[in-house]
């Protein structure tokens, strides 16, 4: 998960409002602030690692179906190259005319992939982050935390709890 610069300040911002607003910003001594590695949690959870485990198999029957088409296409790339002084001016157009549609397939297949594999993937995290974010919540009511902020985000953190072991063992204890 990047986040922009201009991401990063605006949830700083919105947290220091957050912090102001509970009245926690008089007494920095009682706030209790944490923060969640969210991508090491959802890679942690069992139900995330077999997501993962899904997305991996899925991957690599895509990446050698790319494989096999790039393969196709290098050996057509060479046919043409051992024929081509002796191919008419218009046998060669045509065989280039075809290098270049079997490359153009070739590149849409794998941005086709990759637009596959990103759905995949959000269809099978969002469920997950959804549920951890339960978890986060739970822990920070019942732990007395007045803010927890993803890892990612924090720039500095002066006496921050990770909670990140904690969410992962009582996310996996739901099942």
């Amino acid at each position: 998960m990047k986040k922009s610069l201009l991401g990063v300040l605006v949830i700083g911002l919105i947290a220091q409002g957050a912090i102001a607003s509970t009245g926690f910003a008089q007494d920095a001594k009682g706030l209790k602030i944490g923060y969640v590695d969210l991508n090491r949690a959802l890679n942690e959870v069992e139900e995330g690692k077999q997501a993962k485990a899904n997305l991996e198999a899925d991957g690599k029957a895509k990446q050698q179906k790319l494989e096999i088409k790039q393969k196709e296409l290098k050996a057509q790339k060479e046919a043409y190259d051992k024929q081509r002084p002796i191919l008419s001016d218009e046998a060669r157009r045509e065989k280039e005319g075809n290098l270049q549609k079997s490359f153009v397939e070739l590149q849409k297949l794998s941005q086709d992939f990759e637009k596959e594999f990103a759905s995949k993937e959000g269809e099978l995290t969002k469920p997950i982050a959804e549920k951890l974010k339960i978890v986060v919540a739970d822990i920070a009511k019942n732990g007395g935390y007045a803010v927890v902020l993803p890892k990612d985000i924090v720039l500095y953190g002066a006496g921050g709890t990770d909670l990140t072991d904690e969410v992962v063992k009582r996310y996996n204890a739901k099942k």
